[in-house]
């Protein structure tokens, strides 16, 4: 399984690093995204980087801390872990202004004691994001699954685009 988490980082970190050298529309200069993303997939709130590899196609990578929940709420000191975030989004008609939707798989990793399997989620939403750079809002709908059970989770991202 720990391979498979390692292998899983390795793409998609390659997939963003990767230099998209093919010729761009000189209307669509924005490529990079970087936003704080409350709720959503990395449960409280993750920090985002999306990369643009085709016109309307965003690759994103994020990581997360998750405390352990308890019935006095959460405690970071006890047991906490990170989430690494990563998938797309398709925007089939980008412009300021549009609506997007997207896969994501949330991987557990550094948890203690290596129990949480990774999960899922569709997201549809809004996206308010200038075609040059600029100041970028979001807010999604996930659907989530693992534990053989489907969640909804909202989310809202706020960041910047260059």
């Amino acid at each position: 399984m720990k391979m498979k988490k390692v292998g899983l980082i390795i793409v998609c970190l390659s997939v963003i690093i990767q230099n998209n050298s093919s010729a761009q529309d000189s209307l669509y200069n924005s490529r990079n995204n970087i936003y704080l993303e409350f709720l959503g997939n990395g449960g409280l709130g993750s920090i985002n980087y999306e990369q643009r590899v085709e016109k309307v196609t965003f690759i994103r990578i994020g990581f997360s801390l998750m405390p352990r929940s308890s019935c006095s709420g959460f405690d970071f000191s006890k047991s906490t872990f990170l989430l690494l975030l990563a998938g797309s989004h398709v925007i089939p008609f980008y412009k300021n202004s549009c609506l997007e939707a997207g896969i994501c798989t949330v991987v557990p990793v550094l948890e203690k004691y290596n129990k949480i399997e990774p999960f899922w989620s569709l997201n549809v939403g809004y996206r308010l994001q200038p075609l040059e750079s600029g100041f970028v809002f979001r807010l999604i709908s996930s659907f989530m699954y693992g534990d053989s059970r489907i969640y909804f989770w909202p989310g809202l991202s706020l960041g910047y685009s260059f």
